[in-house]
């Protein structure tokens, strides 16, 4: 069967001196036909570089456009691409040698298929924070769980997938009704189930994702996570966890049910981030980790609470 051709497709936001790494390492595979970037509305210096590596390789298309978030940059993106595979790709990510190669390869011996590759971010430090530790195992568990066969679908990592893009165009990328900035990718996943296509892990598709937060991004993200996982739990009964954001152990159960309430909530994440600041100060990253992970259900929790108000219009 013919080797399709690959449109790579990537939003980016506010990472013009992070580009060129991402580009570079896009560029030297032969098997990006084209790489399709489209700037959501920053105006640091992104398209004008993007203008100028187009100039010496036409395979870049650059667009801009009024911020409108990630999900719909990216839309925008396949929309403009050409080639038979479409790539999604993060511009937080450096692709290893031959990635877009990789993908092409799977969609030329099969149909149907959604494509997910490895993409681990750096060691961890000695003195990395509970942020980071808690990204990396969360990662790494996933990834054993996809290496045993478990469903890629049903949990999708957004960054590094692949599939035609006349099925990417069929389930859209973008949906009106999930309007989160987290888990939109699960929300496409669980999309493409219900589509009837197949999803298959490659943990030899490598790229490294340059992955940082503060703990004041963690509480933000967890709580918009929590809002996100409610939506999916709305939008595709029996096809995900709708309880995913309450702790069933019952000491971190009882602290969830006390935080309901936005006020407790919001007291209760400070004290942890401070709890846990105090505690990664004193090495102690086992306690540390307690903590941030009793952290991320207060705010996922808080989240789901939110977002119940939304869907119901504020009733219980």
């Amino acid at each position: 069967m013919t080797v399709p051709t690959v449109s790579v497709v990537m939003a980016t936001y506010n990472r013009c001196a992070f580009l060129p790494r991402v580009l570079d390492a896009l560029l030297a595979d032969p098997g990006v036909t084209e790489l399709v970037v489209v700037v959501d509305g920053c105006r640091d210096g992104s398209l004008e570089l993007l203008e100028r590596v187009r100039r010496d390789d036409p395979r870049v298309v650059a667009h801009w456009q009024q911020n409108a978030g990630a999900s719909l940059a990216q839309q925008r993106g396949i929309e403009l691409a050409t080639g038979d595979v479409v790539l999604m790709f993060d511009d937080d990510q450096i692709a290893g040698p031959g990635l877009a190669s990789g993908h092409a390869q799977h969609h030329a011996d099969r149909s149907g298929l959604v494509v997910v590759g490895y993409v681990p971010p750096p060691p961890l430090e000695p003195d990395a924070t509970f942020v980071q530790r808690d990204y990396v195992t969360a990662y790494a568990e996933d990834c054993r769980r996809f290496e045993a066969g478990a469903p890629v679908l049903e949990q999708l990592w957004g960054g590094n997938l692949s599939l035609r893009r006349e099925d990417m165009l069929r389930v859209g990328w973008a949906s009106n009704r999930f309007p989160h900035r987290y888990h939109y990718d699960w929300d496409f996943g669980l999309r493409c189930i219900e589509a009837g296509l197949t999803g298959v892990y490659d943990g030899s598709l490598t790229a490294l994702h340059e992955y940082h937060r503060t703990p004041a991004q963690f509480r933000r993200e967890a709580r918009e996570q929590g809002r996100a996982l409610r939506l999916l739990a709305d939008l595709h009964p029996g096809l995900t966890d709708s309880t995913r954001y309450h702790h069933r152990g019952r000491i971190i159960g009882r602290i969830q049910r006390l935080a309901r309430r936005p006020r407790a909530s919001e007291l209760i994440a400070r004290a942890l981030v401070a709890a846990a600041a105090t505690l990664h100060r004193l090495h102690r990253y086992g306690l540390e980790a307690l903590a941030g992970n009793l952290l991320w259900y207060v705010e996922a929790q808080r989240g789901a609470i939110e977002e119940h108000g939304r869907l119901t219009g504020g009733r219980r």
